[in-house]
């Protein structure tokens, strides 16, 4: 009777182990599943705070420039400026095309023009001649906010033009942003 005890407490044994090994390789299993669940919310959140980070951006001044050669986003750095052909139209709005923001009035303006080390704000005579050349039109006025293209003539090589686009919205917040352009 005592043999019969220990044979039934070595099968259960038996059984207890295999239910230990099983119980090990399902908990590593559900493990491994709940780390690659955490792997991708955390994309999920670092995708959507970036986003939510970003959206500010997205409602800035954006001006992109269109010639016979196609259409350029304009450069932010004076020593890169967009290379350009002497007549352009401008396209100014929002990277989101003012569908969520619209804009209550616009201002696109030459504030410089520089020739090497010298400007038109330093007292150049030429390149205060050239930035009066260049703002005329519908240049240097404030637009009213539908207005979305802009003509820019008068420009000449060997000269880099810092455009600045200004933007006021109906609450009246005013963002601008400058670019920089020149003419092969």
């Amino acid at each position: 009777m005592l043999a019969d005890i220990r044979d039934i407490i070595d099968e259960v044994n038996n059984l207890l182990d295999k239910v230990n090994s099983y119980e090990s390789q399902i908990t590593d299993t559900v493990d491994e599943y709940i780390e690659k669940i955490r792997g991708y919310v955390d994309k999920i959140n670092s995708i959507t705070v970036k986003a939510i980070n970003n959206t500010n951006q997205l409602f800035q001044p954006f001006m992109v420039a269109s010639t016979s050669k196609g259409t350029k986003r304009l450069s932010g750095s004076k020593g890169y400026p967009t290379v350009l052909t002497s007549d352009v139209t401008l396209f100014a709005t929002t990277q989101t095309m003012e569908l969520f923001v619209p804009i209550a009035r616009k201002h696109v303006a030459v504030t410089n023009v520089f020739k090497g080390s010298t400007s038109a704000q330093d007292g150049n005579a030429d390149c205060l001649a050239r930035l009066k050349a260049v703002n005329t039109g519908r240049f240097n006025t404030v637009q009213d906010g539908t207005e979305r293209f802009i003509q820019m003539r008068g420009m000449q090589s060997g000269y880099v033009y810092e455009i600045a686009y200004s933007c006021l919205d109906f609450h009246g917040k005013m963002a601008t942003r400058k670019y920089y352009v020149t003419v092969q």
